[in-house]
């Protein structure tokens, strides 16, 4: 499958860190500040959301990888962006650079690799589990 996304273009979102996005409500540890499981889901979220526009209808695109580093602690009610480019393809799945800011600095970067599936096909197969 052909995807025509255009590569090393940058694209961002932006979000405020709220008491969901806290390590401390998330039981990813006891600090009040955004987790990495909120910077993470916020990184791929960004990519999903940009990535969508270029795919066939009927199709998703799906988390296979991720490696990030979470550098900087964050409070909440700080505003975050999220800064995403695609670099293509690697062993069939799609790559995508990312970096988080707070207001002051770097505190996130990474990469992640995401799949692309027919949505109707990959929500029976997933289905089939319970039978």
């Amino acid at each position: 499958m052909t995807i025509n996304a255009p590569l090393n273009i940058e694209f961002s979102a932006k979000k405020i860190v709220t008491n969901q996005d806290l390590a401390s409500t998330y039981g990813s540890g006891k600090a009040d500040v955004f987790s990495t499981p909120a910077m993470i889901a916020f990184m791929e979220g960004t990519c999903n959301e940009w990535f969508s526009q270029y795919l066939p209808e009927g199709n998703i695109s799906v988390g296979a990888a991720i490696h990030i580093k979470h550098l900087k602690p964050t409070p909440e009610g700080s505003e975050v962006t999220c800064i995403a480019s695609y670099v293509g393809t690697e062993d069939r799945l799609h790559k995508f650079m990312t970096r988080v800011y707070d207001e002051s600095e770097l505190i996130g970067e990474g990469y992640q690799l995401r799949g692309v599936v027919n949505k109707v096909n990959f929500e029976k197969s997933t289905q089939q589990k319970h039978r």
